[in-house]
């Protein structure tokens, strides 16, 4: 008993008349005729009650149709769950702790293997480090790296926060700033910044928090809010943003990022010699 037998089996079944069924299966009616004999053969029971022109189901067919749905439908989900068990297993699943390591880590691998699938996601520190621990992960961009056997922690960048200030701010005329500078002020702050997170903490201020990052940015060109940027934003470089770039002077407005990942890699072991090279 073959799946594509059953299908042909239903098909028929819920038609009626073999020809119109062969038509729909993209076969001869000849062969479809064949294939319900030697079902039938197989299973000892005729399913149907035949005339000149049509078929229709008898006792031992009705319940051979139940059977075969679900039969179908076994098949039809098990194909689905190795369709998502393959792609799972072709996708590079990344933890980070902050967006501009990732955006870093992604440009590289899709120069390395274009159209890789990649999922990313950004996560908490410990939660970071005990994902990428159980195997959840095949890489993990942390603030600091993970020594143990069988992995490679590298840096991989150092970001440095900023004060986006709009130009006519009085904090734009500043060389610089600490974080008691900021104090009392209002700030339009992108959600998933990850490790950045804790200026909400060290700062006595106001946070205006947006969780759409199209809608964030387009607020920050627009508005006179204060927000954040690092050296790793392009656009705090872009004088048509009306913002004036100030650095932070705190030591924790400096973040040291490493790429973790396994050594040997079993599931993408060329792709991490091509990340070893780059941070050689």
């Amino acid at each position: 008993m073959q799946i594509e037998q059953l299908r042909q089996f239903v098909t028929v079944a819920e038609i009626g008349v073999v020809s119109h069924a062969a038509d729909e299966l993209d076969m001869s009616q000849p062969a479809l005729s064949r294939s319900l004999r030697r079902l039938e053969a197989e299973l000892g029971h005729a399913l149907f009650d035949r005339t000149k022109n049509s078929v229709a189901l008898n006792g031992a067919g009705r319940l051979a149709l139940g059977h075969a749905r679900e039969i179908l439908l076994s098949a039809d989900r098990l194909k689905d769950e190795l369709a998502r068990l393959d792609a799972a297993e072709q996708t590079i699943s990344i933890g980070t702790c902050a967006p501009a390591p990732l955006w870093m880590l992604t440009s590289w691998i899709v120069q390395a293997m274009p159209g890789t699938p990649i999922s990313a996601e950004t996560l908490e520190a410990q939660a970071l480090e005990r994902r990428f621990l159980n195997g959840s992960l095949d890489f993990a961009i942390t603030l600091r790296p993970i020594h143990m056997p069988g992995v490679f922690s590298k840096a991989i960048m150092t970001e440095h926060l900023f004060v986006w200030a709009p130009a006519a701010h009085p904090l734009a005329e500043h060389a610089s700033v600490s974080f008691a500078d900021l104090a009392g002020e209002t700030f339009l702050l992108a959600a998933e910044i990850g490790s950045w997170n804790h200026v909400q903490d060290t700062i006595d201020a106001e946070f205006i928090v947006q969780p759409n990052r199209e809608i964030f940015t387009q607020m920050v060109r627009s508005s006179t809010y204060l927000a954040f940027t690092t050296d790793a934003v392009a656009f705090m470089r872009d004088p048509s943003a009306g913002r004036v770039a100030v650095p932070i002077t705190d030591p924790s407005a400096y973040a040291t990022f490493y790429l973790t990942m396994r050594t040997p890699n079993a599931r993408h072991e060329e792709l991490a010699k091509d990340l070893r090279r780059r941070l050689a």
